[in-house]
């Protein structure tokens, strides 16, 4: 039933993919409490990189999946996701986050 909601309208599984992962980065990251690291002048959620390298083996591995097919657009949809979460966050770390107990002392 869901399955067919999400292909009822034009580019829904990747609409879900975006979704999907980027709220998972978004939980990853409040879960570890915001912790990051900064790479020049920009900020590394630790969140992030774990549901990186979980999105890159997922959708790699399903090449060697026969009931499963590879595609580049799920692996750019997930990115895209990952990427408007890290900007959500980042955001609330600024603006919504006063506690300091809450955020990582990095």
């Amino acid at each position: 039933m869901f399955f067919e909601f999400v292909a009822s309208f034009p580019y829904g599984d990747k609409v879900g993919h975006a979704g999907l992962f980027g709220f998972l980065t978004l939980v990853a990251i409040i879960g570890l409490r915001f912790s990051r690291f900064t790479l020049g002048k920009l900020p590394i959620y630790y969140g992030g990189i774990l549901v990186s390298l979980f999105v890159i083996g997922e959708e790699l591995s399903q090449a060697f999946i026969p009931s499963r097919t590879f595609d580049f657009m799920d692996l750019a949809a997930d990115f895209v996701g990952i990427v408007v979460a890290i900007g959500v966050a980042h955001f609330m770390r600024q603006h919504l986050v006063k506690n300091e107990k809450i955020c990582s002392t990095k």
